[in-house]
Formats: C-alpha cells, structure tokens, sequence
C-alpha cells in the first residue's frame, strides 16, 4: 500500500492559502500553472497566430498578478452559480492576458481592436420580437455597460470575444474549455437575462 497522501482538494488548498499556511501559493501556482499555461496558448494560437512563445511569460505575468497586494484579485474568487476554482481560473487568465498584451502593445493586431457595444446591442435586437421596447442611445449603453458588469466571469469572456471581439463561438469554445453545445446554450441564456436587465433598467 503506498504512503502517499492524496492531493489537497480544491477548497483545501484555497483555505490552507487564505489562512497564510507555508507553501499554499507554491502548491497553488505547481498545480495550477499548466491549467493557465494552456488557456493562455490556446487563446494566443486562436487569435494573435505566431506568438506561442509568449505563453510562458504571460502564465508567469497572470500568477504574479493574482498574488499582488495580498492576493486582492484571488480572494475575488467565491465558487458561486457552480463555478469551479479552475474553471474561474480559465476565464482570469485569459482575461487578464488580453488586457496586458492591450496595455503593453505588443500586439498590433490586438491594439487595433475597439470593443463596440454596437455590436452587442445589434445582437440583442436582431431575436428580439419587439427592439422598439428597448430605450435607445447613451442610456442603452450605460445600460447595457451595467448589465455586462453583473454576468459572471465566463459569460462576460463569452460577451467580450465573441460580440465585442467577433471571435467565432468555436474559438470562445475551445478557450473556456466547453463543447459546442454548451457555448450555444451559454449564449442564448446569456443574451436573455441581458435584453431582461436591459428593459427592467436593472
């Protein structure tokens, strides 16, 4: 029989982290590193072609900025709706590796991109029976602002990409790590509860 201790589960070892227990960041970025590594390769392979070998600095650039100032940006992590630690994990990385190649342009294709939330109010009007319900100009898209700001991490990922940044709903996929058919029924459900807030003015 093996002596060997099982893994910390998931909460085990954000718990041993958040309570300051020696070694928890290291175990945290060991066993979590090739998860970020590969989101940050498949959305760089996806979008910006030719520059996989940003990868190992970008994973390093998104750990560092996980742990900075005691770790504000992990402690956001709270498990709601089902989320897993992973899955959130997914969505920051990528998130946060679009806003730094955005920041440090070293991107010129992605520096061209100006998120349009056009795009997002044609999307909501184009299944919508009735777009002349919907108040129209600046207050729309204050609303539309707040509504995007209340989804959760994947679905504001799935927003951004694919309206905002036009990536096919395959590519949106393969980065969340999701079927097809999920990223399908993400969307309409996502597009739902926003054409929703949007008339209620939540």
């Amino acid at each position: 029989m093996s002596d060997q201790s099982p893994p910390p589960s998931e909460d085990a070892l954000l718990a041993a982290w958040r309570r300051g227990a020696p070694d928890a960041a290291e175990a945290l970025v060991t066993g979590y590193r090739p998860l970020v590594h590969a989101a940050i390769a498949r959305y760089l392979h996806l979008r910006c072609r030719g520059q996989a070998d940003l990868a190992d600095d970008l994973t390093h650039e998104v750990f560092l900025a996980l742990f900075r100032d005691d770790g504000a940006r992990l402690r956001q992590f709270e498990g709601r709706n089902g989320c897993s630690f992973g899955g959130w994990l997914r969505v920051v990385a990528v998130r946060l590796t679009i806003d730094m190649l955005r920041r440090e342009r070293r991107l010129t294709s992605l520096d061209a991109e100006t998120p349009s939330m056009n795009e997002l109010r044609r999307e909501l009007a184009s299944a919508d029976a009735g777009p002349e319900e919907m108040v129209v100009g600046v207050e729309l898209g204050e609303r539309l602002q707040a509504a995007v700001a209340t989804l959760a991490a994947k679905d504001r990922l799935l927003i951004e990409l694919h309206i905002l940044r036009g990536r096919p709903l395959e590519d949106v996929a393969t980065i969340l790590g999701v079927t097809m058919n999920a990223v399908y029924v993400r969307k309409s459900r996502v597009l739902d509860r926003l054409r929703t807030m949007v008339r209620l003015g939540q």
